[in-house]
């Protein structure tokens, strides 16, 4: 049983030592509070350099950079709506007569009416 008091013990030790220096600390803490708060204590060094003036013009938001956001947002999202109304209907953005027209294709225009030779 020696060996297991021993190790109890050294557990033991571990828990009141740090204990203890966490006690330090908080007295240190509020010693230092303290001597904050009291009467004889030095008032801090602050000077009034400028007084303060409400800007001229609203510092935030910048109107120029809202519009622009709200537009490229626009665009996005018509684009969005645009790709999935197409992928959704099966044509995948391509027109019906874009699918159907091929070179030499009866009803294409050929050299000759082109006015070529």
């Amino acid at each position: 049983m020696g060996n297991a008091d021993d190790v109890r013990l050294r557990a033991l030790d571990m828990e009141a030592k740090t204990a203890r220096e966490q006690l330090e600390s908080y007295l240190q803490k509020y010693r230092e509070a303290a001597a904050r708060d009291a009467d004889n204590a030095a008032p801090a060094d602050a000077r009034i350099i400028a007084t303060a003036e409400p800007p001229r013009s609203p510092t935030f938001p910048k109107a120029w950079q809202t519009i622009l956001l709200a537009t490229l947002a626009a665009i996005v999202a018509s684009a969005g709506v645009a790709a999935a109304s197409g992928a959704r209907s099966g044509r995948g953005g391509r027109s019906s007569l874009a699918r159907s027209w091929r070179p030499g294709a009866a009803g294409s225009i050929s050299g000759s009416q082109r006015g070529g030779r």
